[in-house]
């Protein structure tokens, strides 16, 4: 079993979709910005419940990891607890489901991944499979569609 395939695992086995995708590797600083949660209050909240962290900077999944849980419980500890409804996987959707998710026009999306990548598209492609092309994660594609948006 990959790597991918086991952290995908326990999120199923939680009962609990992602968050965002791929949220463990995201900063903290950025994290509690796309959840949209003070950075203050997320600070208040872990240090109230004795977890540590070194940096704002410092990756979800190492603040995890330092301290015995999974990046689930932290995500879980400072989320807003109306915000039941998140969007996550990604790497199925294609980019004409992705677009149109986001509210961008396939043509413009696809010519954003052309210009900042050099790659051309199909509105059936999935997200993962140009992600795979590119050596980047599927989030790293969303995100690219997402610039200027």
């Amino acid at each position: 079993m990959e790597l991918g395939d086991k952290i995908k695992a326990t999120w199923e086995e939680s009962k609990t979709p992602p968050p965002i995708p791929h949220a463990e590797f995201m900063t903290l600083e950025d994290f509690v910005k796309e959840i949209k949660v003070p950075l203050e209050d997320v600070l208040k909240i872990l240090k109230d419940k004795g977890i540590k962290i070194k940096s704002t900077k410092q990756i979800i999944k190492n603040i995890a990891k330092e301290n015995h849980i999974s990046p689930l419980e932290i995500y879980q500890l400072i989320a807003p607890k109306e915000s039941k409804k998140t969007s996550y996987g990604y790497g199925k959707k294609t980019i004409k489901e992705i677009s149109k998710e986001l509210k961008i026009d396939v043509a413009i999306a696809k010519k954003k991944l052309e210009k900042a990548k050099g790659i051309k598209v199909k509105d059936d492609d999935t997200i993962k499979s140009i992600a795979s092309k590119l050596g980047i994660l599927p989030i790293d594609v969303v995100n690219i569609i997402k610039e200027n948006k």
